[in-house]
């Protein structure tokens, strides 16, 4: 065992050294601080890509239904009665209709916004910014 644990001490350390360029005669640390700067430096290049496919959060729709759906299928496979299936459906209908709520207020703060930039135009004010 204590073969192994050397052998991939010395595979790591080979490795590293190859990948930073470090010569065969530097310390463990000197190898692990160039290993460090290099992956540092690739991080500024590969960080804009992997930004692109970041997942988004969760919607307020998909949470509601992360708590209701999987509520009411375990109260159905245990056999209890349905108590809540009024709070079920009401989070369901809820979260079906959040995202129609989202889009109505997007709606409306756009055209105030509109308003408030005719109004600036007609009485002759720029724009704040």
């Amino acid at each position: 065992m204590l073969g192994e644990i050397y052998m991939v001490y010395r595979l790591l350390r080979e490795m590293l050294r190859r990948v930073t360029g470090i010569p065969p005669g530097s310390s463990l640390l000197a190898t692990l601080f160039a290993f460090g700067v290099l992956v540092n430096a690739l991080r500024r290049i590969v960080a804009p890509v992997l930004k692109a496919r970041r997942p988004s959060r969760p919607s307020s729709t998909g949470i509601m239904f992360a708590l209701a759906v999987p509520t009411a299928a375990l109260r159905r496979i245990t056999g209890l009665g349905a108590p809540d299936a009024l709070a079920v459906t009401t989070t369901v209908g809820v979260g079906m209709v959040m995202p129609t709520i989202h889009a109505a207020v997007a709606s409306l703060r756009a055209t105030m916004a509109a308003i408030a930039a005719a109004g600036r135009l007609a009485i002759g004010r720029p724009a704040a910014g």
